[in-house]
C-alpha cells in the first residue's frame, strides 16, 4: 500500500529552533531531514509508530510530545484525481502520460488497449516518440480491493502522416 503523510506544524511553530532530529519509537531516524515537518511517502505498515522531533538551538532542547502514526489498509478500490492528458510530441521528443491516483498499489499501461510490458508505474515515459507511438492509452489502477481504469487519452505525433 502506498500512501503520503506529513508529521509536524504550521510554519510559525518552527519558532527560533535551527536542528531538528526526528525519532521513531524514541529512537533517532538517521536519514530523516533536518527540518521542522517530516514528510513520509508510500507508508507501508513498517511505518507505523510513535513520532516524536528533539528541536535544538542555542539555549538547548527540547522534545515534542509523541504523534502517534497508524496505517490502515484501503477500504476501497484506488481513486484516480488526475487522469492522463493528451501529448502532442514530434518525433525523437520526450513525452510522459502521468495518471494520480490515491490508494495505489499498481499500475498497468495499455497502448490500444494491449498492455505495455513493464509500464508498471504513475508514468508512462517514452524517451523518443516514432509515428508508431500515436496512439490510444489507458492505465489500469488497482490495490487489494480491486481497480479502476483511467480515460483514454492519446499521443498524437505532429510530424506523422
Amino acid at each position: 500500500m502506498r500512501f503520503c503523510t506529513y508529521i509536524g506544524g504550521p510554519d510559525e511553530n518552527a519558532g527560533n529552533f535551527v536542528h531538528w532530529q526526528w525519532r521513531k519509537n524514541g529512537v533517532p531516524i538517521e536519514d530523516a531531514p533536518d527540518w521542522w515537518r517530516l514528510v513520509l511517502r508510500e507508508v507501508t505498515e513498517s511505518d507505523e509508530g510513535q513520532y516524536s522531533v528533539k528541536a535544538t538551538n542555542a539555549c538547548g532542547f527540547t522534545i515534542s510530545g509523541s504523534a502517534t502514526l497508524n496505517v490502515a489498509p484501503p477500504t476501497g478500490v484506488p481513486e484516480i484525481f488526475g487522469q492522463p492528458a493528451p501529448t502532442f510530441p514530434y518525433q525523437g521528443q520526450k513525452t510522459i502520460l502521468k495518471v494520480y491516483a490515491d490508494c495505489a498499489d499498481s499500475y498497468q499501461w495499455a497502448k490500444n488497449n494491449v498492455p505495455i510490458p513493464g509500464a508498471t508505474s504513475y508514468e508512462l515515459l517514452i524517451p523518443s516518440v516514432t509515428c508508431s507511438d500515436a496512439a490510444s492509452y489507458k492505465v489500469k489502477v488497482g490495490n487489494v480491493n480491486g481497480f479502476v481504469i483511467s480515460a483514454p487519452t492519446t499521443i498524437t505525433v505532429m510530424d506523422c502522416p
